[in-house]
């Protein structure tokens, strides 16, 4: 019922904000879909680009106090129990939550899913600490 370790490992990587203790966890036959974003990512090289970006802007945001990212682990009622992250972003005080789910081949990372249906809010969360 509660996470594998690359998710651990996803999440740690968004509490911390590095690319690098991720990207031996990702397949090289690797697909990353969003729905917040209208394109697939369909590389791991093409997704650290996109996580390094990502990072980087929201290094900045943090730094002038726009913006804090928190990823915690759970599982959600709706989706058989899937273990999952809940990432709570607030920008400029505005709250969002998302939800990340994983799929794994020989223990790497061959799919991330970033959706906000179903509601990240029903997920039940392993703990309320940060990561």
């Amino acid at each position: 019922m509660y996470p594998t370790n690359n998710l651990e490992t996803l999440a740690n990587a968004w509490n911390s904000l590095s690319v690098q203790i991720l990207e031996s966890q990702i397949s090289e036959y690797f697909l990353y879909n969003s729905q917040f974003v209208p394109k697939k990512i369909q590389s791991k090289s093409a997704f650290i680009e996109h996580l390094v970006r990502k990072f980087n802007a929201i290094r900045v945001l943090k730094d002038f106090g726009r913006m804090s990212v928190k990823a915690e682990l759970g599982y959600h009622p709706s989706l058989n129990n899937q273990a999952c992250i809940i990432l709570t972003q607030r920008i400029d005080g505005k709250t969002e939550k998302v939800m990340l789910l994983i799929d794994e081949v020989e223990n790497l990372i061959t799919n991330i899913s970033v959706c906000h249906t179903p509601d990240p809010e029903a997920a039940i969360l392993k703990d309320r600490k940060s990561i």
